[in-house]
């Protein structure tokens, strides 16, 4: 399980609304002593992701909590949004090239295989989005690591 603390800023009718922040990769890259990916963490401004899950915990507003997700689940989510794109633009390029020689064509075809690839994920993705959510895991006293990786 892949977690993460957030916090209670809303809820109503069985929704709990929450904010995460982002956070930095790990504490020495944070600190700006590790391998340098920090640098890129100075460069962009902190963004907070907002979200609702089914408040299965009955927390309130300002409650810390721990959610997860499964590393099947976030595999899962990486595959249909990274690799169904890339795979239709291949596949439409490649069948292009094999039955027509003008280049043209075949950049054409590569432009409408990735647009079809991105339809077909986000339409995946509503088919799937309650396996991709993120559930409500425990109420936290304090506020320990971030991010946990089981």
């Amino acid at each position: 399980m892949i977690e993460q603390c957030a916090r209670v800023i809303a809820v109503q009718s069985g929704q709990a609304h929450l904010l995460v922040r982002k956070q930095s990769a790990c504490l020495q890259c944070e600190n700006g002593t590790g391998c340098g990916g920090g640098i890129f963490n100075r460069l962009t401004p902190e963004r907070s992701y907002e979200f609702s899950v089914a408040n299965t915990l009955d927390a309130q507003v300002d409650d810390q909590i721990t959610i997860g997700i499964t590393p099947r689940s976030l595999l899962l989510a990486s595959l249909l949004f990274y690799l169904t794109p890339i795979a239709m633009m291949l596949l439409t390029t490649a069948w292009a090239a094999f039955y027509s020689a003008q280049d043209l064509v075949v950049v054409l075809s590569a432009i409408i295989g990735l647009a079809a690839g991105l339809m077909l994920a986000r339409r995946a993705q509503r088919r799937l989005l309650q396996d991709l959510q993120p559930k409500m895991i425990s109420r936290m006293k304090d506020n320990p690591a971030t991010i946990i990786v089981r």
